[in-house]
């Protein structure tokens, strides 16, 4: 009977148990999501400023060897 008794009892806070733990596994894991959206956004936005500048990289490039050009002709 008290083996019974037991089981009961076990049977009865087992989904209570889970539910508490499942409660306090999402309140530390909200702060990490938001951590991690935080993260994404700043990241994307540092992907597009890089490509960006690697868009111009060509055209820089070529004014520098210009301007390289037209100091060779000054100092001469």
């Amino acid at each position: 009977m008290a083996k019974a008794g037991k089981e009961l009892i076990k049977r009865l806070t087992a989904p209570e148990i889970r539910d508490i733990v499942r409660e306090e596994i999402s309140a530390a894991v909200r702060p990490l999501e938001v951590k991690i959206e935080e993260m994404d956004r700043r990241i994307t936005g540092e992907i597009t400023s890089l490509r960006r500048e690697l868009q111009y990289a060509p055209k820089v490039a070529v004014l520098e060897a210009k301007v390289s050009e037209l100091e060779k002709k000054i100092t001469v």
